[in-house]
């Protein structure tokens, strides 16, 4: 049998390590008693967040990430702890630097001791650093990620040519697939999806 190659593999945060999205719209309705449907979670229209500006909703959000325990997508702890023995493993995510803190606390009680670093992209603020930049730098061989932009970006700029989009999310399940690029609907079937690439890989 082939041995396996040892991958580096760039990973986003919210809603493929932590259940975010629902939780927060859960914490978001409570708060505010506005109810946002989940395919308009990234949404930067103000009326969606029953604000008049944008930016307070962003506040809002921050609020409630710096608050509210986002617990750990099923199987995903016992997975990763498998994969990092063999693997070298990034949190790569659309969060913004000034959640650093937050995300540090939660990927130490979840994950302890299976990544090698955390790289944010502010992207829900709007920067201009993209995940293919990222994943160009670390020298990332396989992203996986919720969201069809970020996987675009990963195969445009980053050069990659595997990568995973995770889950069956009102935000993805319509994105066509392109070749590179397989769903995984569970982390039980990124494993073995990363142990095929592995076994490939030039």
């Amino acid at each position: 049998m082939k041995e396996r190659n040892r991958l580096t593999i760039a990973i986003d945060c919210d809603d493929v390590l932590l259940d975010t999205i629902k939780t927060s719209l859960e914490e978001y309705q409570k708060r505010y008693n506005v109810a946002i449907s989940p395919d308009m979670c990234y949404s930067k229209d103000p009326s969606v967040w029953g604000v008049e500006d944008y930016s307070e909703a962003l506040k809002r959000q921050y609020e409630i990430f710096s608050e509210v325990e986002f617990p750990p997508i099923p199987s995903s702890q016992e997975v990763l702890s498998r994969l990092s023995k063999n693997h070298d493993l990034w949190v790569l995510t659309g969060r913004h630097e000034d959640m650093a803190e937050m995300t540090q606390v939660s990927i130490d009680k979840y994950f302890p001791n299976i990544f090698t670093g955390i790289r944010f992209t502010g992207f829900l603020q709007g920067d201009n650093i993209t995940k293919g930049l990222v994943c160009r730098e670390i020298g990332a061989q396989v992203m996986i990620d919720d969201l069809p932009t970020h996987i675009e970006s990963v195969i445009d700029e980053g050069g990659l040519r595997e990568a995973i989009i995770f889950g069956d999310y009102p935000w993805n399940k319509d994105h066509k697939l392109g070749s590179v690029v397989v769903r995984c609907l569970d982390w039980l079937s990124v494993e073995s999806e990363i142990t095929r690439i592995a076994r490939n890989v030039e």
